[in-house]
């Protein structure tokens, strides 16, 4: 007789506060290097070195972190990815004296979070073969996705204040030690999640006879190199904002830390309800039979870049800083509507290799996610605003938009590979 399986209320919850933290601590930094900023003379181009570093680590691993989530499962996947990232983020206070230790540990942070998304889609993806659910799971993972800059970015704020930028670390890394050894204690001696009562329905019989395909023909199919270029977009543009934003609020539009801490997460509580709304959205639209050619993810996506592209054009020019800031949480509204959907899309497609497929899409994600800092120093330093880097985000999301909607078609990748992918 097998093992019994995780729950999966309990395996949610568990994901659902990794995430918060996964994105906490990626976020975290942007307030401690607004104060190391000033204290150690780091110039933009600096600044966003620096912020890259996580990028590096995080796209190195991507292939193999996705290939990890689908060959050790869950529960390994989900304890060994915090347990290595909070731990990193314990040693940044030794760090930002040396310019090449702290890009060290952003790298080691990058290295540790990379598992962590391939193994949240792949835990829905094998537990949750009903196409009209598995929205709403994603939507609340990717809520944890926004509810973690806002905390991060509030909470650091509030801590550098109050008790001094180390805390910042030794808070935030704790909690994510505290959380990997209480999962594993739980997790050590049960199976993955499993679906329950519906593991007899047609879908779940479909799903579950998935043909067996290496990973050179999945990566071959048309719709596959596309969902892959196109999730380029939405990294890129999520980390223009989880970087820069208490920099841009503090430098470039004259708040206090604390000010800019608050404003820096409005955006994300914001999304966080928008990540949910997006999910429910979709799976109604799945209910109804909306499914043609994916229109039940892609409608939402599309909605989404409409509202980030109009909103961040506004930021990007208007004069007012209350307003700038009221834009950008719209935009980031607009983000939140777009990024669920790609994790749904890749567990809509396969089963079986989610895992492997949302990490090679990662790892595209992870380029844009390098180059939204990098780029955004650069151009700030060169132009002396964040007019030309909000446009080019602008222009990013668009062509990933449209790569998405014209070139991906969401069917289940038995189907995909009979018909070439096309």
């Amino acid at each position: 007789m097998g093992r019994r399986p995780v729950g999966w209320t309990a395996t949610m919850v568990v994901i659902f506060l990794a995430d918060i933290l996964v994105w906490s601590d990626r976020t975290n930094f942007s307030v401690a290097a607004a104060v190391w900023r000033r204290q150690l003379h780091w110039t933009p181009a600096v600044l966003g070195a620096l912020f890259s570093a996580f990028s590096l680590g995080y796209l190195v691993l991507q292939p193999l972190g996705g290939w990890m989530s689908d060959r050790l499962g869950t529960r390994r996947t989900l304890a060994a990815a915090c347990g290595g990232w909070s731990v990193s983020v314990l040693l940044v206070p030794w760090a930002p004296s040396a310019l090449w230790l702290t890009g060290f540990l952003r790298t080691l942070l990058g290295l540790f979070e990379a598992p962590f998304f391939p193994a949240a889609t792949a835990a829905v993806a094998r537990a949750v073969p009903e196409r009209h659910r598995r929205g709403r799971y994603s939507g609340l993972i990717n809520s944890g996705a926004s509810l973690g800059p806002a905390l991060g970015t509030i909470l650091a704020a509030l801590i550098a204040k109050n008790l001094g930028v180390v805390w910042i670390f030794l808070l935030f890394g704790g909690a994510g030690v505290l959380l990997a050894g209480g999962w594993w204690l739980y997790a050590a001696r049960r199976a993955d999640p499993a679906p329950g009562d519906s593991a007899g329905t047609s879908e779940a019989l479909e799903r579950a006879d998935e043909p067996a395909a290496s990973l050179g023909r999945i990566l071959a199919l048309p719709s596959i190199g596309a969902l892959l270029l196109a999730y380029f977009s939405v990294p890129y543009c999520l980390m223009l904002f989880s970087t820069w934003l208490p920099v841009y609020f503090t430098r470039y539009r004259h708040f206090s830390l604390v000010q800019a801490g608050i404003l820096s997460a409005l955006p994300f509580l914001a999304a966080c309800f928008g990540s949910i709304g997006a999910g429910l959205f979709s799976d109604c639209l799945a209910r109804r039979g909306w499914t043609w050619d994916g229109l039940h993810r892609k409608l939402p996506v599309f909605l989404g870049a409409v509202t980030y592209i109009g909103a961040i054009l506004v930021a990007a020019v208007i004069p007012a800083a209350s307003w700038a800031a009221a834009m950008i949480v719209a935009a980031n509204l607009g983000l939140s509507f777009i990024t669920g959907q790609y994790w749904t899309i890749v567990s809509d497609i396969t089963a079986r290799q989610a895992g492997t497929v949302s990490g090679w899409m990662n790892f595209c994600g992870g380029l844009g996610a390098l180059a939204a800092p990098l780029t955004t120093g650069y151009l700030v330093a060169a132009t002396g605003s964040f007019t030309l880097p909000f446009r080019v985000a602008a222009a990013v999301m668009a062509g990933g938009t449209l790569l998405l909607i014209l070139l991906v078609r969401v069917r289940p990748l038995g189907r995909l590979l009979a018909t070439g992918g096309g």
